[in-house]
């Protein structure tokens, strides 16, 4: 009875423990938050052809050059109707309210010293209202000393879905990672849906290309940390993640005999040995399995809802060169009732604050940085401007390359001031010690108590 008691005790100590832990680890970000991010792009030129409107631009203001747009998901077709410079520009994002369903946020582009040279289609969109143009042939033009963009948008609290005001569903919500999100060891984040048709497999045909990003939560990576607004976040709470660049779940080889299995087997051992980790090549007789493990291994638990849904098709081929059969997995996203093809259009890495989700910075670099796709960008800068009309939706693209975020101001990263206050530390540091000290009272309870028990047991 006495080792009982004991071992009841401290198992209470530990969950009180893991309790506090996890209550100091994970906060949700209230309503009044803001965060505020600087926009910059890289300088490299990716060759993009100089238009007639992004000569005019250029002539201007050159700090940041983006392609505005429309694309449509009914028709496939894209139109890019404005080519914009700005000396500088932030992304704003600001939460006016919260309920158990929602959050309701503000979110605003804000470019500085802007010229615009847009096409005539571009005079009828809704977030280029009241300007007053200047017709230059068949080009529109504008000189703004501020292009301020805002949509009021709302976040789903149950699976990070991003809604317009009409209801209309944009994708998954970047600006932070959902607790839900925040509880797994690995989670996949669907960033940016990119405008062109895809070939998905042959007879089936999807109407855009979406770019993954795998975040790791069970790992640390070593580095500096992260300082914004005179706060300073440690590398142990950051969240790395990182574009997923392959459009693979697996491949299955299935060969007629030993020779034709060893021969590839030396093959792809040699070729994956260069590969990222991720890759497992495993062999089981004359069968050879290839796992891109970041997409092989995740699926939606229950504890963790997506605004859309993760699922594979398959595309078989014979080999040439061996007696091989080879059957490729290929993920899909279907996201509104849209299918999407998995593949990279950019390097992309996403940092997050571990305790509140924070989106700290998207920045790009790395192997993909001289690919002709790379100017796309993600999410922040495209799809929560929002559809114009029923089927198109905005997208904006870097002209110089690749376009990159870093919170430069917020509040969500500093605790509740009022002392005592709901989730504020304070708070949590008082309950902690008044439950560690009825814990060890219990504990001391169970330790003492039992002697004197057995000894009266004993007088009887």
């Amino acid at each position: 009875m006495r080792v009982r008691g004991f071992l009841s005790a401290s198992l209470a100590l530990i969950l009180v423990v893991t309790l506090v832990f996890s209550c100091f680890q994970a906060r949700a970000i209230p309503p009044g938050s803001y965060l505020v991010y600087n926009i910059t792009t890289c300088d490299a030129d990716q060759g993009r052809i100089r238009t007639e409107a992004l000569g005019e631009v250029g002539k201007h203001s050159s700090g940041i050059e983006l392609v505005l747009g429309l694309y449509n998901f009914s028709t496939g077709e894209e139109l890019e109707a404005c080519d914009v410079s700005a000396d500088s520009g932030e992304v704003r994002v600001d939460i006016l309210g919260a309920n158990s369903s929602f959050y309701t946020v503000r979110y605003s582009l804000i470019l500085r010293n802007v010229t615009l040279a847009c096409y005539p289609p571009a005079e009828g969109f809704n977030i280029l209202k009241g300007i007053e143009w200047q017709r230059n042939g068949r080009l529109l033009l504008a000189r703004l000393e501020t292009l301020n963009v805002t949509r009021m948008l709302y976040v789903s609290r149950v699976d990070n879905g991003v809604y317009d005001e009409a209801g209309r569903l944009l994708g998954e919500w970047l600006f932070w990672l959902p607790e839900r999100s925040r509880a797994q060891s690995y989670t996949v984040v669907l960033a940016h849906v990119a405008s062109m048709i895809a070939q998905i497999t042959p007879g089936l045909e999807g109407s855009g290309i979406a770019t993954l990003v795998g975040v790791n939560l069970s790992k640390v990576e070593p580095g500096e940390g992260f300082t914004v607004g005179g706060i300073m976040v440690p590398p142990t709470s950051l969240i790395h993640g990182y574009v997923l660049p392959y459009g693979v779940v697996s491949i299955r080889y299935e060969c007629l005999d030993e020779a034709s299995t060893s021969n590839l087997l030396g093959m792809l051992k040699g070729y994956y040995a260069s590969m990222p980790p991720e890759f497992k090549v495993a062999r089981s007789g004359n069968t050879i399995v290839v796992n891109y493990t970041p997409l092989s291994l995740f699926s939606s638990t229950g504890l963790e809802r997506k605004p859309w849904r993760f699922t594979t098709v398959t595309e078989a081929s014979n080999l040439t060169l061996f007696k091989c059969k080879r059957v490729d997995t290929l993920p899909v996203a279907e996201l509104g009732g849209r299918l999407l093809m998995v593949a990279a259009f950019s390097y992309a890495r996403l940092v997050w604050e571990r305790g509140t989700g924070v989106l700290l910075e998207v920045s790009h670099g790395g192997m993909f940085e001289e690919s002709p796709m790379g100017t796309e960008n993600l999410a922040v800068l495209s799809e929560y401007l929002g559809w114009e009309g029923e089927d198109a939706i905005y997208f904006t693209r870097g002209v110089k390359g690749f376009t990159s975020l870093k919170l430069v101001d917020t509040n969500a990263l500093k605790p509740p001031e009022r002392l005592g206050s709901p989730g504020s530390p304070e708070a949590l540091a008082e309950t902690t010690l008044a439950l560690l000290a009825l814990v060890t009272v219990a504990l001391g309870s169970a330790v003492l108590l039992q002697p004197k028990r057995r000894s009266l047991a004993s007088a009887t």
